[in-house]
């Protein structure tokens, strides 16, 4: 996979919903964790990039496989990324507070070449994509460009349908397809206000011991 054909993934952003990474990515956590060398996840501010990568590791460690994360620090021990022979993953969170800083950049070469001999896998985080990005190692920056990449985005309401229909899964209660929809077309879109309905839901199917119709929804959210 080449840096035009970065790998594209929705990223669900509540740090208190009740799912795995792995129960709500599904396969996309396969696909992550079977790759190896380089991979950069790239977003914006507060886009769950770090959320995403500190997930990453738990579950490569919940499957087996020794993992390491280091948030990327003008103060950090660079001695820890030249003593990782004995991780398969290793994350590095937030690779532009570093770049330029010519320490990092050489320790970040050498455990970016290792990684990819040695076919591991190095998680990489950063705001800016690599052409955004100033490196003073021209090896460094060609090693990046070229990752595989995961670009996080906003959810589409495909994506927030699903999550609907999965919270109520969890909770044990159903939310058809055209309940959910109906939900969503009379409420605010943001992840909040989607789990506080959930609950709301769930709640009133026990008090009234009623499946999730449209005319039960109507009573519900008073429309």
């Amino acid at each position: 996979m080449n840096r035009e054909q970065g790998y594209q993934l929705p990223l669900f952003l509540d740090f208190n919903a009740p799912f795995t990474l792995e129960g709500f990515l599904g396969k996309k956590v396969d696909h992550i964790l079977s790759m190896t060398g380089i991979i950069l996840v790239c977003g914006i501010k507060a886009s769950g990039k770090t959320h995403l990568v500190e997930s990453l590791s738990k579950e490569a460690k919940r499957r087996g496989l020794k993992s390491h994360c280091i948030a990327a620090d003008i103060t950090c021990d660079l001695n820890s990324l030249y003593s990782i022979d004995e991780y398969d993953l290793v994350c590095v969170d937030d690779l532009h507070k570093v770049c330029g800083i010519r320490e990092w950049e050489i320790a970040l070469f050498h455990l970016a070449n290792f990684m990819t001999d040695t076919q591991r896998k190095l998680i990489l985080s950063s705001e800016k994509s690599p052409e955004n990005l100033s490196f003073e190692l021209k090896d460094l920056y060609s090693r990046i460009v070229s990752a595989n990449r995961i670009y996080l985005r906003p959810f589409d309401d495909a994506t927030r349908l699903d999550i609907m229909i999965k919270m109520a899964e969890r909770k044990g209660f159903e939310i058809s397809e055209e309940a959910a929809k109906f939900i969503i077309s009379r409420c605010r879109r943001d992840m909040e206000e989607i789990a506080r309905l959930v609950n709301e839901i769930e709640v009133e199917t026990m008090r009234l011991h009623s499946k999730v119709t449209i005319p039960f929804l109507k009573k519900v959210l008073k429309v």
